[in-house]
């Protein structure tokens, strides 16, 4: 029976998420996830990101996603997340008989007014893409799900070596979310990572249909939690946010709607699912 650890990480601009701003308690868990990295076996070195520091890790995703991806700006600082949890899975991975790590990033950034970055989309996977092919004995798979059809459809094919396969969906829809997991081969993910609407109730949605699809050992992230709601419409659909209260979670699940915005806070869910 697969148990669920709810972590709810606060991250702030200050250093290590001491501001004042920030609960303790919410400080002191995000700060207990930041151990060293156990010592690796393999011959092969492992990259600066996974050995070394969130500040490393933010150094090669900017440089990897050519600028065109926010998550690691002084905004969001989810660097501190990311890094010791992928730095975590990439050295269990390596001393596993399954060197093969596979990520689902929901949302591409098609969005100009809600995602894109320099005019551009597909900034993160740019960066997901560079920081896994540095790990020279993993091999990454690399899947993403996207409301606009064109905009990701374009993207794929002007850059075939970067994601293994791209679906057009909505993230909001358990039918979509359920196709897709089986055109991506029906496998559970390593990493699933909603970046889409940021609307509350497409958020709970799509975790009470993506989290059993999440392999022991692995983690879901949920972005912006946040920003949910903000009178923005989404991508080319014109999907009017106007209300964080729709839909039913099966699981319970409950997120704050709490409406907090601008450089002081950047909050995300991160889910580890253990045997």
């Amino acid at each position: 029976m697969k148990q669920i650890w709810w972590i709810v990480i606060c991250v702030c601009t200050t250093l290590l998420a001491l501001s004042s701003n920030c609960p303790s308690d919410v400080a002191v868990t995000y700060l207990s996830t930041i151990d060293p990295v156990p010592r690796n076996e393999s011959s092969a070195p492992l990259p600066k990101w996974v050995t070394g520091t969130p500040h490393d890790f933010a150094l090669e995703m900017k440089k990897g996603s050519k600028g065109l991806t926010d998550k690691v700006n002084h905004r969001h600082l989810f660097q501190y997340i990311y890094q010791p949890n992928l730095a975590r899975l990439v050295v269990d991975k390596m001393s596993s008989s399954s060197r093969k790590i596979r990520m689902l990033e929901i949302g591409f950034g098609c969005a100009p007014s809600g995602g894109m970055i320099g005019g551009q989309p597909g900034g993160s996977a740019f960066g997901w893409r560079y920081l896994f092919d540095q790990v020279v004995d993993i091999e990454f798979e690399l899947y993403v799900f996207e409301l606009d059809e064109k905009c990701v459809t374009n993207w794929y094919e002007r850059n075939p070596a970067i994601a293994k396969q791209v679906f057009a969906g909505d993230a909001s829809s358990g039918e979509d979310l359920n196709r897709a997991y089986e055109e991506f081969g029906g496998s559970p993910f390593d990493v699933i990572i909603d970046d889409a609407s940021h609307i509350n109730w497409h958020q709970i949605k799509t975790l009470d249909t993506m989290l059993p699809r999440v392999d022991v050992g692995s983690f879901f992230v949920m972005e912006d939690i946040q920003s949910a709601c903000h009178g923005w419409t989404v991508s080319s659909a014109l999907i009017t946010c106007d209300n964080t209260s729709h839909g039913n979670s099966t699981n319970n699940y409950s997120m704050s709607t709490r409406q907090i915005w601008g450089p002081t806070w950047a909050r995300m869910w991160v889910v580890l699912a253990t045997a």
